[in-house]
């Protein structure tokens, strides 16, 4: 039915299409960005946990170092569970080049079973100071 004084009543059927449509594009959009932002945070989580787990690796290797009675590069490695995911971890001593007594502790550790896992690593010095009886 058309008005007499020419403006229609209502919506029509393609103005309600496009409508749907246009609000149906931006939702999708919407919704791929919060599933990549929550990928980000669950990445960001897994870097702090390996981060948090490297740092006390490094303290006990430098304590083991510190209160050896002959202390001698040594390295380790293992896994643990948080969360319900598995990372992996490792720790490397070398001696370092800026002198005498000196080690450089490396750990690195990422997440198990992710190939696209970003690896974490830290690393410290550790000098020897002998004390004089």
């Amino acid at each position: 039915m058309t008005s007499t004084t020419g403006n229609p009543d209502g919506f029509t059927f393609v103005e309600i299409l496009m409508t749907v449509v246009v609000l149906g594009i931006g939702s999708i959009m919407i919704q791929s960005n919060m599933l990549r932002s929550a990928g980000i945070v669950s990445e960001r989580a897994d870097t702090l946990r390996i981060q948090v787990q490297l740092d006390e690796k490094l303290w006990e290797t430098r304590e083991k170092i510190v209160y050896s009675d002959n202390p001698s590069p040594v390295g380790d490695s293992g896994s643990f569970n948080q969360s319900g995911r598995q990372y992996d971890w490792a720790v490397t001593v070398r001696m370092a080049p800026v002198g005498a007594d000196s080690y450089a502790v490396r750990a690195t550790g990422r997440r198990s079973g992710n190939p696209n896992a970003r690896e974490v690593a830290r690393e410290t010095y550790v000098t020897l100071r002998k004390t004089v009886p």
